[in-house]
């Protein structure tokens, strides 16, 4: 969001633009607001959880909910020109029914990996990986609106 919002490349050109300048100036300012910009930037952010209406029948299997929530992710990458928030973990969202199994292990104290964890990457920083792609997947990506 420190560029403007997202699909709007004159907004976030002209934030770039803005930053520039305040590099070439001497001395002075280490900041600047254009009211112009700062509205326009601020007038579409991502949804927050708590604001997201609650659905009228929960799951009690979030991997199931994962391969529904898909459909809803698709609209979203069709309205914002492919871009996404998901793909720490590399796995596609196709197959992130087994991530939530790893996670659920994981969580209940098993010795829980996966054969898609690179071994560059340690245990912990997949798991954090997993858990900010299956919040991408359902609430960012794949909720309703």
């Amino acid at each position: 969001m420190a560029l403007g919002r997202p699909n709007d490349p004159g907004l976030q050109h002209r934030v770039l633009r803005a930053a520039l300048e305040l590099l070439a100036s001497p001395s002075g300012r280490c900041s600047a607001t254009s009211r112009r910009t700062a509205s326009r930037a601020t007038s579409r952010r991502a949804p927050q959880a708590s604001g997201i209406t609650p659905a009228e029948r929960v799951l009690d299997d979030v991997a199931t909910e994962t391969t529904q929530m898909r459909r809803y992710r698709e609209r979203w990458l069709e309205t914002n020109g492919g871009r996404t928030h998901f793909g720490l973990t590399g796995i596609p969202a196709t197959r992130f029914r087994g991530v939530v199994r790893f996670l659920e292990e994981f969580a209940d104290g098993r010795d829980a990996d996966m054969a898609e964890r690179s071994p560059e990457v340690p245990l912990p920083n997949f798991i954090r990986y997993c858990a900010d792609d299956l919040k991408s997947l359902l609430y960012f990506e794949g909720h309703r609106r």
